[in-house]
């Protein structure tokens, strides 16, 4: 009976022990994560890029970028630890687009503006639409300011702004010159008819 007893409680102690050893490994198995944050990053850089089509001035650093968005895309079921390392790699060539791409554009957005300034000079804005030149001059020294400043989205909107209005008072200018042309050729057709109708009068009272 003794043995008996023993030997159930062996046998009991080695099924404890084998489903013991069969369940740890599912303790300890470790998934891991998913780097949220660094593929929420990447898709906010390439966002930006395609908003002001930056990848016009870095096509390589744009697709390569693309090629690692895509593979951590791909790789975020299977192997979420290598998405993490292709998201990290397409934030690092989206942010040398970004860096290099936007003093490029706003290098070019200043262009734009000072064409439109001296457009405007040319039809004498400065003069004939005071307030409205001095008003862009201002936009043009705030878009340079915060250039410097690296608040490159910011310079963005302004040196647009300048330019649009450098465009507005040229065009104010312009308007304002030919209706002045305009009201001096009626005034001086009102002093030609008044000078011919005068001269009219004296022939009348001459003729008497």
């Amino acid at each position: 009976m003794k043995r008996k007893t023993l030997l159930f409680l062996t046998i009991s102690l080695l099924i404890l022990f084998v489903g013991a050893c069969a369940t740890a490994p599912e303790d300890d198995v470790t998934v891991p994560e998913v780097d949220d944050a660094a593929q929420a990053e990447a898709a906010e850089l390439r966002a930006i890029i395609t908003e002001y089509n930056l990848d016009e001035y870095e096509p390589a650093e744009t697709e390569s970028g693309d090629a690692q968005f895509s593979a951590g895309t791909a790789n975020l079921v299977d192997n979420p630890e290598a998405a993490g390392e292709n998201f990290r790699a397409a934030i690092q060539h989206f942010q040398t687009v970004i860096d290099r791409g936007f003093p490029a554009l706003l290098s070019d957005r200043e262009a734009a503006a000072e064409t439109a300034r001296e457009e405007a000079l040319d039809a004498r804005a400065d003069v004939a639409a005071e307030n409205l030149f001095a008003q862009a001059q201002t936009t043009l020294q705030e878009a340079n300011t915060q250039r410097s400043d690296g608040s490159w989205e910011a310079s963005f909107a302004s040196f647009n702004q300048a330019l649009t209005q450098f465009a507005s008072a040229r065009d104010t200018a312009v308007e304002r010159r030919e209706a002045a042309r305009a009201a001096l050729d009626r005034a001086t057709q009102r002093l030609e008819e008044s000078e011919a109708r005068a001269r009219e009068l004296e022939d009348e009272v001459d003729t008497e």
